[in-house]
């Protein structure tokens, strides 16, 4: 496998082409762990994340800690344009997902070590937030991010385009501190 870059704690963050068939089989078989699917064979989940990734651009990274062969804590990360229905103002926003951790890993570091990493890539690459959704506001809250309460949108989607589009409790952005809007958000694609 190789490499892209390398900082504190062994994170290792791969390029969208660099992902192989073995990290994907890592990947999948930890996320198994924390959300199991019995419906699924690990094979299945290997496919479904390739066919996902067709979807994606090259500024996808896939934030990795080894320990051996076992992937411990990862993350994704990835550009996407939302669109802010009041002032029709569009922005790119760093967008975060797949974040998990070995349960026998948790209290150690290792989730915050792969969101932080992921979060460096605003200054990198000249973004303001990220935005993305979850079930323990309060970790992130710990690393710099905030609720939002607005309402979200897809208009993308055929069949319903006022639905959520996010299945998690929460919603939030990192950099408490920014400008973030009021009023809807058209995430402009499917949740993440």
């Amino acid at each position: 496998m190789t490499a892209s870059f390398r900082i504190a704690m062994n994170v290792i963050r791969y390029k969208k082409g660099e992902i192989d068939l073995n990290l994907v089989r890592r990947a999948e078989t930890l996320w198994n762990e924390v959300w199991p699917d019995e419906t699924l064979s690990l094979d299945s989940r290997v496919e479904r994340y390739f066919e996902r990734q067709k979807g994606h651009d090259e500024s996808y990274r896939h934030h990795v800690i080894w320990e051996g062969d076992a992937i411990i804590a990862q993350c994704n990360s990835f550009h996407r344009t939302i669109r802010f229905s009041d002032s029709q103002k569009s922005e790119t926003v760093l967008a975060l997902a797949g974040v998990v951790c070995s349960p026998a890993r948790r209290g150690n570091g290792y989730g915050v070590a792969v969101v932080t990493d992921a979060f460096s890539r605003l200054d990198e690459q000249g973004l303001k937030l990220s935005l993305f959704q979850t079930e323990i506001p309060e970790f992130y809250e710990k690393l710099g991010s905030k609720r939002v309460q607005n309402r979200f949108v897809n208009s993308e989607n055929d069949d319903d385009p006022e639905a959520n589009p996010w299945w998690n409790d929460f919603v939030m952005v990192y950099r408490a501190d920014c400008d973030w809007e009021e009023g809807p958000v058209d995430l402009l694609g499917t949740g993440y």
